[in-house]
């Protein structure tokens, strides 16, 4: 798990200020925050592709 958890890291270097999780943990939180799914991502070590979401910001937040 920590070497997934370092390779979906590495999926942001392009995106600054970008937070992703995986399916499993965004479970676990979605009642907190808002979140945008990505397109599932192959990545090294993986065999099947990764279902990933974006952290938006807090839900209790109003967006500007």
């Amino acid at each position: 798990m920590e070497n997934t958890g370092k390779r979906i890291e590495g999926l942001t270097k392009g995106y600054p200020n970008t937070i992703l999780l995986s399916e499993i943990v965004a479970g676990k939180v979605k009642h907190l925050v808002d979140l945008k799914p990505w397109e599932p991502v192959r990545v090294k070590g993986k065999k099947n592709k990764l279902s990933l979401v974006e952290i938006l910001g807090r839900k209790d937040r109003i967006a500007v």
